[in-house]
């Protein structure tokens, strides 16, 4: 992130939609994000709570975001859900392989 190096003791929050945990998860560790807002009907509360808690150096996730459910999660591609698919319709591996 250019921003968050031209200028260190900027803090950023991210606001979005996304929902998966460990999407979530990535963005405090790869870019160093200081908070997370899950948009919503919350989302207004919770951008006033994150810019003051983040004002005080503390990092913070929305209240409905369970970041600890990272380890439960796969991310699965399109190819996998594919195939996923295909087994659960029946066919073998060496079906699904021909194809």
């Amino acid at each position: 992130m250019k921003v968050a190096r031209a200028a260190s003791n900027l803090k950023i929050i991210v606001n979005s939609v996304e929902d998966r945990p460990f999407k979530v998860q990535a963005l405090f560790l790869e870019y160093q994000i200081n908070g997370y807002v899950s948009k919503g009907r919350r989302s207004l509360n919770d951008l006033i709570e994150a810019v003051t808690t983040v004002f005080e150096n503390k990092s913070f996730v929305s209240p409905q975001k369970d970041l600890s459910a990272t380890n439960t999660v796969i991310d699965l591609e399109e190819l996998d859900l594919i195939i996923i698919k295909d087994l659960a319709d029946g066919f073998s591996k060496r079906e699904i392989r021909k194809c």
